[in-house]
């Protein structure tokens, strides 16, 4: 029996690899299937489909299904829970919609805590700097660690988020989420 990975996250959130370079890995490691389940987002799940595909068409043996997923980042009492959906339809309308109104709730607060870091902290950084390392991706703080350490302002990713990027420093922009529910009734919809 073939083992599967239903939670993977590609450079489109806060992987390190795209979306083809993940069904690679999966082909060579010999998966059943793979889910993407990019944070907030869908956009590398048509590159994983395209490049499964490929490989077929190629004979390349073992090639992975894709399950087309998502996780969605929500909050119920302050607690940060991620709701994983998958078998989707990422063409949903109501589902895109969605994801469009968490980019734009995303960005606000990246560009609030890029000018809290520059103003506060003094660091050489800015929205457009940061959108510009990672072009393609959803932002996270994941994304903020490795600036600062490509940049050397920190040592290292604890030293990032202890510092600089955690809840309880100055630096750290909350943005709105949706609830546990709400993603579950938008996943159950698409």
């Amino acid at each position: 029996m073939r083992a599967v990975d239903l939670h993977t996250h590609s450079y489109k959130s806060d992987g390190s690899k795209s979306p083809s370079e993940l069904v690679d890995m999966a082909t060579n490691i010999g998966l059943a299937a793979m889910a993407l389940t990019d944070h907030d987002t869908t956009d590398g799940v048509e590159e994983a489909v395209a490049h499964v595909a490929a490989l077929r068409a190629e004979g390349i043996p073992n090639v992975p299904e894709i399950i087309p997923g998502v996780e969605l980042s929500t909050d119920r009492w302050g607690v940060d829970i991620h709701v994983v959906g998958l078998y989707i339809d990422i063409h949903n309308a109501p589902l895109q919609k969605a994801l469009t109104d968490f980019v734009v709730r995303r960005e606000k607060r990246n560009e609030l805590m890029c000018d809290r870091l520059r103003e506060l902290a003094g660091f050489d950084i800015s929205y457009e700097k940061l959108t510009a390392a990672y072009p393609g991706a959803v932002l996270t703080r994941a994304h903020y660690a490795t600036y600062l350490i490509d940049k050397g302002y920190v040592k290292d990713k604890k030293e990032a988020f202890s510092q600089y990027l955690g809840e309880d420093t100055p630096y750290f922009v909350p943005r709105e989420k949706i609830t546990p529910v709400d993603a579950v009734h938008l996943i159950l919809r698409c």
